[in-house]
């Protein structure tokens, strides 16, 4: 999962980038008429951001819950061997 994560953390921190190199030079980007050009360069990193978010979330989706059975499963082996020791003990 961690690499998931890294990759969305990467493309977040790319838009993040285009956003602020935009906001900051909008008065070029206007004056060479590139909107439509950075409004596409925009879009396809919102879309490959939304990508490795989606795809980290699948991971996330599949490996928690596998967790929380595991978890719960390890539980109940405890209190189960806990009960028939102390069972077994108790009635000699």
């Amino acid at each position: 999962m961690r690499p998931a994560f890294r990759q969305r953390q990467k493309e977040l921190g790319d838009l993040n980038a285009i956003l602020n190199d935009n906001l900051s030079g909008i008065r070029e980007i206007k004056a060479f008429t590139r909107e439509e050009v950075e409004k596409q360069r925009i879009g396809l990193r919102i879309e490959s951001y939304q990508q490795s978010l989606l795809s980290a979330l699948r991971l996330m989706a599949t490996f928690h819950p596998f967790v929380e059975f595991t978890s719960s499963l390890g539980l109940l082996i405890v209190i189960y061997l806990a009960g028939s020791w102390l069972f077994a003990k108790h009635c000699r």
